[in-house]
């Protein structure tokens, strides 16, 4: 649950729909600024989709980010409550129930497999977790606001996905595991805003 890719926290506005017209989530982009804040940066991407600002530091120290260990899903349902927000964690997921997730406009932070330095199976990996947050589904490809990505939305296939879709903290082992985050209606972030 700690990304190997490095990148500065930007936050600008991605907006849009998929291809073939399915709605995708109006999350920021978000970048994360150290190899295991990719927890941290999704939520805030999360949690600016519903109206709150925050900053990827602190959001880090909270959750208890470490270097060797990432984030624990655990705590970042606690910090999304503390929002105010619903935050709940689920294991077995389907991509139809991320779909149906994200319809109802609950953005879904998913543990999975992804961005290695080597070509890997990624079905046997589980040294390579990151968080991404699903904002659509559009045909077979689920489509992520992905911390390691600035500018575009991230994709994979359905049964890509299903392959990469585990992680571990260290002791527990998730399987095909989401937060689903709702709980108000969205309020994204104006497209512009007065420098004051």
């Amino acid at each position: 649950m700690k990304r190997a890719r490095v990148g500065w926290l930007i936050v600008t506005g991605l907006w849009g729909c998929a291809s073939q017209g399915s709605a995708v989530l109006p999350l920021p982009d978000v970048r994360q600024s150290t190899s295991y804040t990719c927890g941290a940066a999704a939520l805030l991407s999360v949690l600016a989709y519903f109206g709150e600002e925050q900053r990827e530091d602190r959001l880090a120290f909270r959750l208890g980010a470490t270097e060797d260990k990432g984030v624990n899903p655990e705590a970042i349902l606690r910090v999304a409550r503390e929002y105010g927000l619903t935050a709940e964690l689920r294991e077995g997921m389907k991509v139809e129930d991320l779909e149906v997730a994200v319809r109802n406009g609950s953005p879904v932070i998913v543990a999975l497999q992804a961005w290695v330095d080597q070509p890997t199976d990624f079905g046997n990996d589980w040294d390579d977790g990151h968080y991404a947050v699903v904002v659509g589904v559009d045909g077979n490809e689920v489509i992520f606001e992905d911390p390691s990505v600035l500018g575009s939305h991230a994709v994979l296939s359905r049964t890509e996905l299903e392959r990469r879709w585990h992680d571990t903290d260290g002791v527990k082992m998730y399987r095909n595991m989401g937060i689903v985050v709702g709980g108000r209606a969205p309020k994204p972030p104006p497209a512009r805003i007065h420098m004051d």
